[in-house]
């Protein structure tokens, strides 16, 4: 299917490159939100990649996968930078998104790498049990953007941790969250 494919029910995506690539570290640099208990399996074919999804889509959900700088060209070695592959179980693809800045509470200096996480309200419970399903990362300015939300209210959280699991279950990691849900109904700047 094609990026941005609404009604989708398949298991494969196949998407075509003009070029050889490698992927680097793709467990680590690819994410697929929501977050998917049993995680995608990727294969290089010639100048495309597969993606066999092997865990259920929740009905009427836009998944984006990005790939973070999971991709590289084989000849120059230049990186495709944050691209992402949207779909969508349901007619259409849900285009809301809250952004943002993490700074520091010491210093004020941006957090870069923090992870930062969404909750459903409804599902907030899960928080520190179970790895959120919708996050980004923060970039070198303690910049985030979390796309294609649906009408909602959220929890959000940011966490700077050591473990890599996206769970706060350590006093040693830093955690900040709003003191408010966010009420998303349309774009927010945080």
């Amino acid at each position: 299917p094609k990026n941005l494919s609404t009604n989708f029910i398949n298991k494969r995506i196949l998407i075509e490159f003009d070029e050889y690539f490698k992927l680097n570290n793709e467990y680590t640099e690819i994410a697929i939100s929501p977050a998917q208990e049993i995680p995608p399996v990727y294969k290089i074919k010639q100048k495309s990649l597969e993606i066999e999804l092997k865990d259920t889509l929740e009905a009427n959900t836009t998944y984006t996968i990005n790939f973070g700088n999971a991709i590289t060209d084989v000849n120059e070695s230049n990186k495709l930078v944050n691209y992402s592959y949207v779909f969508s179980t349901g007619s259409q693809i849900d285009s809301l998104q809250i952004s943002g800045k993490v700074l520091s509470s010491d210093d004020n200096i941006p957090f870069k790498g923090a992870t930062v996480f969404i909750f459903p309200i409804e599902r907030d419970t899960l928080f520190g049990k179970k790895r959120p399903a919708i996050f980004t990362t923060t970039d070198s300015s303690g910049v985030f953007s979390i796309k294609n939300l649906k009408e909602a209210t959220y929890k959000l959280y940011a966490l700077k941790e050591e473990s890599g699991d996206r769970i706060y279950n350590s006093p040693k990691e830093e955690i900040a969250f709003l003191g408010e849900p966010i009420k998303l109904n349309k774009d927010t700047g945080n």
